[in-house]
């Protein structure tokens, strides 16, 4: 234990810091700056606690009214039980706003800390896992507005709440199983299906970007001859206990999804074919860190002759992410209805880019620091 502590805990400590600064003018004041899906997570918060007060702790799935008169159908694409533990702080303290706000801090500080922990276990790199996390946390998100696309404000508004929260801890999943699949190490299994289920009890659209990523993986492994029989029961050990953590929402969701036929959720019909304008603007736009980040670095590794093939890969996997989530080469209207309107809008499946954006990042600040008498101090 003190040699964990003596290894981890600057790290814990920095994170917690910045978890902390970052909210901490909401917590001073005692307010929440809100925006319109707030209504529906907040309405389905307190009938979750009218609920708990008469002693209904694990509700049906599908009973809150929720936002509008799509109440029905969103809690089933939003489950709620990974906010339970904002409930308890709720009731404990009869402060709604301040339990919201500390929870946003604890989910900043965790998710800052998961990330940083996947990228080391992979790559025992200190800089670069934490550059990693740093700049995953501090520029992915769940929205089309870039001004305040990253998810620490999109969950401070609490829009795209539970898909923002997903997103943050989205690479610790995919890395997980990228480790399993590509890398030949089982030592993370564990991990994917804790992660996972998680995601699972928060919001299917995200998760089901996800879980799609982890079905293409599987594909090119087998086609690169990399799959073997160790891999697949690890896969399959993976499965059942993500079956197994989450099975108080799957296995009602199943029956319920099965027996009943819903329209549609509600989507924004011009998200979906979007021109090349509009990826070429969040390349560009001033206000998007992370495109900015990649494009400043890629210039330095271009000065410094450090631009390899990684970078190259990196480079053209981040081009391909944003085209197939923003631009019409993707037929998107196609495709969402037969996903029964689950993804809504595409960039709820933003991890793809943020994490290919991030590793670009993170290497970059590596191998720029080894320059001769230090790129990076």
């Amino acid at each position: 234990m003190k040699k964990y502590l003596r290894a981890n805990l600057p790290f814990h400590l920095i994170f917690l810091f910045t978890a902390l600064i970052l909210f901490l003018p909401f917590l001073l004041n005692g307010e929440l700056v809100l925006w319109r899906d707030s209504q529906f997570h907040l309405a389905r918060f307190h009938e979750l606690i009218m609920d708990q007060q008469y002693g209904q702790f694990f509700p049906d799935i599908v009973r809150h009214s929720g936002k509008n008169t799509w109440g029905y159908g969103l809690n089933f694409f939003y489950p709620s039980y990974f906010f339970y533990p904002l409930l308890f702080l709720w009731r404990l303290t009869d402060l709604p706003i301040t339990s919201i706000i500390i929870f946003n801090i604890l989910v900043l500080y965790f998710t800052l800390w998961s990330n940083f922990s996947i990228m080391y276990k992979i790559t025992s790199k200190l800089k670069l896992s934490f550059t990693f996390s740093i700049t995953y946390i501090l520029t992915a998100g769940v929205g089309n507005a870039i001004v305040d696309n990253v998810a620490i404000s999109r969950i401070e508004y609490m829009t795209q709440y539970a898909s923002n929260i997903v997103l943050l801890i989205a690479p610790v999943i995919l890395l997980s199983l990228y480790n399993i699949i590509f890398l030949h190490q089982n030592n993370t299994w564990l991990r994917a299906a804790i992660y996972s289920s998680i995601a699972i009890m928060l919001s299917i659209p995200t998760t089901l970007g996800i879980v799609l990523t982890v079905v293409f993986m599987v594909i090119v492994s087998f086609f690169k001859r990399q799959m073997t029989w160790d891999k697949i029961k690890f896969l399959l050990i993976t499965l059942a206990v993500i079956l197994a953590l989450s099975s108080a929402f799957v296995f009602p969701f199943l029956q319920q999804r099965g027996a009943n036929s819903w329209s549609n959720l509600p989507n924004n019909p011009d998200l979906f074919g979007a021109n090349f304008n509009t990826v070429f603007g969040r390349l560009f736009n001033i206000e998007d860190a992370l495109s900015l980040l990649v494009i400043i670095f890629a210039v330095l590794l271009f000065v410094y002759k450090k631009f390899n093939e990684t970078y190259t890969l990196l480079t053209i996997s981040y081009l391909a992410a944003m085209l197939f989530l923003y631009s019409n080469l993707f037929p998107w209207y196609l495709v969402n209805p037969a996903l029964s309107g689950a993804l809504q809008m595409t960039y709820r499946w933003n991890f793809l880019p943020a994490i290919v954006g991030s590793v670009f990042v993170a290497l970059a600040v590596n191998d720029l620091g080894k320059i001769k008498n230090g790129f990076f101090l």
